[in-house]
């Protein structure tokens, strides 16, 4: 006798057994959250293409740092001057050294990234 997958094509009572199993459980807790913001069938995707995979969401101060530090970035793909360092080192509460430093940590990332330094 074959199996049905669980997670094969959607249909709605595939994902209100789905939903029942995963609240089940405490590890799943999230489950809900997910349900009420993305809806049943992007949730159900959602299950689909990341199923048995670990996520991990950055905290919101990482999420704040990487925006600064893009932000620095972007001002400073314009043309490096000391004047704009001491700017954004204000701006900041950096040292113009650190404004430096990230922005070549910057550049660095995306020439290893592999398209390239396309800021120039």
């Amino acid at each position: 006798m074959k199996r049905a997958r669980l997670l094969g094509r959607y249909d709605e009572n595939s994902l209100d057994l789905l939903w029942l199993v995963l609240v089940r459980g405490k590890k799943f807790s999230l489950i809900p959250e997910l349900l009420e913001i993305f809806g049943r069938k992007a949730t159900y995707d959602f299950l689909r293409v990341f199923s048995g995979k670990k996520l991990e969401v950055p905290s919101a101060k990482e999420l704040e740092t990487s925006i600064r530090d893009v932000k620095i970035f972007m001002t400073l793909r314009r043309g490096v001057t000391e004047g704009l360092l001491h700017s954004l080192a204000s701006e900041y509460d950096l040292t113009p050294e650190a404004v430096r430093q990230l922005n070549n940590s910057m550049q660095k990332l995306i020439v290893e990234s592999g398209v390239g330094n396309v800021f120039k």
